[in-house]
C-alpha cells in the first residue's frame, strides 16, 4: 500500500511538504493481548503438524494471524512491559514465541524459502 501511494505521489508531482506521519501506538489491553495470542495459537494448530512440521504456504496464503502476533510481539515486551512478565518462565515463553513466530515470518516472506533449513544461519 506504501509503495502504491508512493508512485501515486511520484506520478501526480504532488509532494507533502512539512507533513509528517506519527505511528499511533494502541494502549496495552488484556483483551489485545489475549486476541493475539490465541491468533497464534490457531495458526500453530491449523500450520503445524504433530511432528512439528511447518505448512509455510498454508502461512503465506492467510498471514495475518502471524502478522498480528508479530506486531503484538512488537508493542509488548519484557523490557517496555516488565509488570506483564513477572516470572522467568513468563519471560521464557514470550522469547521463545518470538523467535518462532519470527522464523516463520521470515520464511513465510521469502516464497524462494521452504523451509527454516534453507536460511543460512539455521544450518
Amino acid at each position: 500500500m506504501k509503495t502504491i501511494l508512493a508512485i501515486l505521489v511520484t506520478l501526480t508531482g504532488i509532494v507533502p511538504s512539512g507533513c509528517e506521519v506519527e505511528e499511533v501506538k494502541q494502549p496495552y489491553s488484556e483483551k489485545r493481548g489475549a486476541d493475539a495470542s490465541s491468533h497464534f495459537d490457531e495458526m500453530l494448530t491449523r500450520h503445524v503438524g504433530v511432528d512439528g512440521r511447518v505448512d509455510y504456504a498454508g502461512i503465506r496464503q492467510n498471514p495475518f494471524q502471524l502478522i498480528a502476533f508479530v506486531r503484538f510481539l512488537e508493542a509488548i515486551s519484557p523490557e517496555s512491559h516488565p509488570d506483564l512478565f513477572q516470572t522467568p518462565s513468563d519471560e521464557k515463553a514470550y522469547w521463545i514465541n518470538a523467535y518462532n513466530a519470527l522464523i516463520m515470518k521470515a520464511v513465510t516472506d521469502h516464497p524462494e524459502i521452504d523451509s527454516v533449513n534453507d536460511i543460512q544461519f539455521a544450518k
